[in-house]
């Protein structure tokens, strides 16, 4: 990613992907942050914000506030 987007040199792991252009990766700089990102599959580097990026204090944080209720509502359709 380019300079001033928040991931920019944070070594990153990425954990899971999702349906379309959406990626979850740790940041590996000691926190336990998790980042989910939406990935453009640019070949040429971007400014910032692409790739949109929301970063969460924990993976629990993030289940919490993303996969949990995603579930519910794919589950009631």
């Amino acid at each position: 990613v380019s300079p001033g987007h928040c991931l920019h040199q944070v070594p990153v792991r990425l954990l899971a992907r999702g349906n379309g252009d959406d990626a979850l990766f740790r940041l590996l700089d000691g926190s336990d942050r998790v980042a989910s990102v939406h990935l453009t599959w640019s070949s040429a580097a971007q400014s910032p914000p692409w790739p949109t990026t929301v970063v969460y204090a924990t993976l629990e944080e993030w289940a919490a506030q993303v996969m949990i209720p995603e579930h519910r509502e794919w589950a009631a359709e």
